[in-house]
């Protein structure tokens, strides 16, 4: 019994082994299947991971060929749209430049032609204005001519048939021009009288009135101009002139076309197209805003019209505005460029509306009568008087001179004989009675003429004696010694040379009293 046990505990032994067996078997293999499983798995997802990074790589290398591509494609189109700006560019610059070349050249063929234009235009203009002044002269003539056969033959009361000579006509200008002896009058009814004095330089006027009035002082003279009571202004023939207030607001007007005529003479060329009413009222609005130089005003004009001839420009405003020159220009041993503004500026006062000339040839002839129509025009500058002076014809009487010219005078005006004497005078440079005839051989001879009237427009200072110029005279400043100098024309007598000696200390004392010494010399060693 006890072996049976035994027996059935071994059976139940191994029954148990083999039990455990068979379950670690099971363990074993359901161990082994899970492992294959996540074996399996860990496959598939490397074989994904693979797959996926093989993708990846395929895509990237895609990706990278695509952007090398379109990079290649940009490339080229960026080349191939360069290469056409280019070409635009080239096209448009090679346009521009035949464009240019195009404009260059018509502007070229434009500017000749207006060149050619203008110079045809000025020809066939001065051609015009020569042929119309040759007409207007032949017209002139014969009027005067014609004017003058008639008064030959008209039975009038008013025209006197005496014959004046040479030196009636002297003597009348000279008493009239107050040089047969000073005379006891103001420097202004002096000025007054004489229709002003000519000024292109300051002193002339001051040795012309000291001259012809007694007791004159330069302080007279130079109170008038910084009282305003005298001015400097272009008047006669467009030249300088010193005279009174009252004349320079009454003389301009009636000379503005001397003026014109000047100024489209000298300047019409360069100033052709200026509007020169804007051009002289820029002008006056920069002389009265203060007086200027024509320096400083040439510049000043330039800025608005450049490319123009300041002094083109400048001349215009002289002409196209009464522009007076301000003290201290004119004032006795004052020095300094002339500064300008307007008369109206400087007076106060508007011009005259006035520009009839009858007034102003009755005072010319007042003071430097009896003269032909010629003359009066020579005088003044102003042409076509001789119907200005018919009309005057009942205000004036006639005579002839020694070559049968027929000569005008006012009624009231004096006449001394031909025998009057005159003592030697010290006659100042640009004294007005020395150019104011066609005909002045009443004051110098024809021989004489060259010694006083310079080339470049210089009128010098004269002696006369018996009241013609028979030399000249100046005056010299050395190491404080006054040296006047007079240059006869030919041997004058010994009583002439001390009269001369006489008054050209007087004349030393008043023009150099700022010298310690004076002397006199007489330049005629050859004579």
């Amino acid at each position: 019994m006890g072996v049976n046990m035994d027996l059935e505990s071994d059976v139940r032994a191994k029954a148990g082994a083999e039990s455990e067996v068979r379950a670690d078997r099971k363990s074993d293999a359901k161990t082994d299947a899970k492992a294959g499983a996540k074996v399996k798995a860990d496959a598939k997802a490397e074989a994904k991971a693979d797959v996926k990074a093989r993708a990846g790589a395929e895509v990237k290398a895609d990706v990278k060929a695509e952007a090398e591509a379109k990079a290649k494609v940009k490339v080229k189109v960026k080349a191939e749209a360069m290469a056409e700006v280019k070409a635009e560019v080239k096209a448009e610059a090679e346009a521009k430049v035949k464009a240019k070349a195009e404009v260059k050249a018509e502007a070229k063929a434009e500017v000749k032609a207006k060149a050619e234009a203008k110079v045809k235009a000025e020809t066939e203009a001065k051609v015009k204005a020569e042929t119309e002044a040759k007409a207007e002269a032949k017209a002139e003539a014969k009027a005067e001519v014609k004017a003058e056969v008639k008064a030959e033959v008209k039975a009038d009361d008013n025209i006197s048939p005496a014959v004046l000579s040479r030196r009636e006509l002297n003597r009348a200008l000279l008493e009239r021009q107050l040089l047969l002896r000073r005379a006891k009058v103001t420097a202004h009814d002096a000025i007054q009288h004489l229709v002003g004095l000519q000024a292109q330089a300051p002193n002339p006027p001051y040795i012309g009135l000291w001259a012809r009035l007694v007791d004159f002082h330069h302080e007279e003279l130079s109170e008038m101009m910084r009282d305003r009571r005298a001015v400097r202004i272009a008047l006669q023939r467009s030249t300088i002139h010193l005279v009174t207030a009252r004349d320079c607001l009454a003389l301009r007007p009636v000379l503005q076309a001397v003026h014109d005529r000047s100024l489209q003479s000298s300047y019409g060329r360069q100033l052709a197209g200026v509007d020169l009413e804007a051009l002289g009222a820029a002008g006056r609005a920069l002389v009265e805003a203060q007086p200027r130089t024509f320096s400083e005003l040439g510049k000043l004009l330039g800025e608005r019209w450049p490319g123009r001839d300041p002094q083109a420009l400048c001349n215009a405003v002289r002409s196209l505005v009464p522009l007076v020159q301000v003290p201290p220009r004119g004032i006795w041993g004052a020095s300094g460029q002339a500064a300008h503004t307007s008369a109206e500026h400087w007076l106060g006062l508007p011009l005259s509306s006035s520009a009839d000339p009858e007034e102003l040839l009755l005072r010319y002839l007042a003071a430097f009568g009896p003269a032909t129509v010629k003359d009066m025009q020579v005088w003044s500058g102003l042409t076509r008087l001789r119907d200005v002076v018919d009309r005057l014809g009942p205000q004036l009487r006639t005579f002839r001179d020694e070559h049968n010219n027929v000569l005008y005078d006012v009624f009231d005006a004096p006449l001394p004989s031909g025998d009057t004497p005159v003592p030697p005078l010290f006659i100042s440079e640009f004294d007005n009675m020395l150019l104011s005839y066609d005909d002045r051989t009443r004051i110098i001879a024809d021989e004489h003429r060259p010694l006083v009237f310079t080339e470049n427009g210089i009128i010098r200072a004269a002696i006369l004696l018996d009241g013609f110029v028979s030399g000249i005279w100046k005056i010299e400043i050395k190491r404080g010694t006054a040296t006047l100098i007079i240059e006869p024309f030919a041997a004058i007598s010994g009583m002439d040379r001390e009269a001369l000696i006489e008054e050209g200390h007087r004349l030393l004392s008043f023009a150099a009293d700022k010298a310690k010494s004076h002397e006199i010399i007489f330049s005629d060693t050859n004579l």
